[in-house]
């Protein structure tokens, strides 16, 4: 699986990651409620639980969600179509610009805007739950819990990584931006990791080798 961009999350979060979704002191609490996501109905739900990324593991890799995956399509900015997690994950990350052609929703330019310029708790939580809804609105069809993790690896890029993953820094495909959010900060939080372990899926570790 690639990594996915300024996601999630957000990265499987760990697309994320996941995903783990992710913030420091905030984190913390967001995993307590996530523990509440993984049985709720909704995805905003999911999305809010996963914030911490912590605790959440294995939620991307049930039959329905691998069924999922299995038929996922998409067809990038450059006109590339990915396939599976890939597709997904690409998904993911154009959501939080909200400037792909082939989003089926506007997208989470602003909340973006906003998270990345006053990156408080709340602003973030915005952000995660946008990008779960714009990837419920595709529509993509993964499990509340399994959204958890993208929008958790959201809400970590853009916790630990906001100076280094905006678009003054050159985005989330900026070396900068992967290295930070591989665990190269000041909390040194992986955030592709924390994907890793919520999502069950499996990434090249080759992405975040030095």
């Amino acid at each position: 699986m690639k990594l996915i961009g300024f996601v999630c999350a957000l990265a499987l979060a760990g697309a994320v990651g996941g995903c783990g979704d992710d913030e420091n002191g905030t984190g913390g609490s967001g995993a307590t409620g996530g523990s509440g996501a993984t049985g709720g109905a909704g995805a905003t739900g999911g999305a809010t639980g996963g914030t911490g990324g912590v605790g959440t593991t294995d939620q991307c890799i049930g039959a329905a969600d691998t069924a999922v995956y299995d038929s996922a399509t998409y067809v990038d900015t450059e006109g590339e179509t990915l396939t599976g997690d890939d597709a997904v994950g690409q998904i993911a990350a154009d959501c939080v610009f909200g400037t792909a052609p082939n989003l089926t929703s506007e997208g989470c330019g602003a909340e973006t805007t906003t998270a990345l310029g006053d990156p408080t708790p709340a602003n973030i939580q915005a952000l995660a739950d946008c990008v779960v809804q714009c990837t419920v609105d595709q529509p993509i069809g993964l499990s509340a819990g399994c959204l958890t993790c993208y929008g958790a690896s959201v809400s970590c890029g853009a916790t630990f990584c906001a100076a280094e993953c905006g678009p003054g820094a050159g985005g989330p495909d900026a070396p900068g931006c992967i290295d930070c959010r591989c665990g190269n900060n000041d909390a040194m939080r992986d955030c592709f990791g924390d994907f890793d372990t919520c999502s069950g899926l499996v990434r090249d570790p080759d992405e975040c080798a030095n």
